[in-house]
């Protein structure tokens, strides 16, 4: 058994489209393609179009959590500094065991905290400093009234009244 190919001569074109009945089934299955290939295109468009929405809302939403965790952050540790700024400038502060457990307790609530990615180094400079006046306490070494201020002008957020 031999395989026939089928070949599409002039002449079957000619028979395919001599009747009118038969060219206008043509164009109809052609501008069925073509419409059925835009209405595809324009609603790839749109789905794009949605997904470059709903990326940029979403950049919105974190850039917005990214502001109020800054803030939230702030606040925090002006509370927590102010609070125990106000109980070093006691006498009976250093070179106790208050002075230590107060520093302890101080490192624990920053320790706890969540920080931005903007305000780590700050973060570190603030442990490592609870961390001197720890050792500070203990030993009843030399104040750290400079580095105090210091930091608290370094960063002008920190500012107290």
């Amino acid at each position: 058994m031999s395989k026939k190919h089928f070949k599409l001569t002039d002449k079957d074109i000619h028979h395919i489209f001599n009747s009118p009945s038969k060219i206008a089934i043509f164009v109809a299955v052609f501008v069925t393609i073509v419409l059925c290939v835009f209405v595809l295109i324009q609603m790839d468009l749109k789905t794009s179009k949605k997904s470059v929405q709903i990326l940029s809302q979403a950049e919105q939403t974190k850039s917005d959590a990214q502001a109020v965790m800054i803030d939230n952050y702030k606040k925090e540790v002006k509370n927590i500094l102010s609070k125990y700024l106000l109980q070093r400038k006691k006498k009976e502060f250093s070179a106790s065991k208050a002075c230590q457990s107060l520093v302890n307790q101080t490192v624990e609530q920053v320790l706890n905290l969540t920080v931005p990615v903007d305000y780590k180094e700050f973060h570190l400079k603030l442990v490592v400093l609870l961390d001197k006046e720890n050792k500070n306490c203990s030993t009843g070494a030399g104040e750290l009234d400079e580095e105090w201020k210091e930091l608290l002008n370094e960063y002008e957020w920190l500012s107290f009244p």
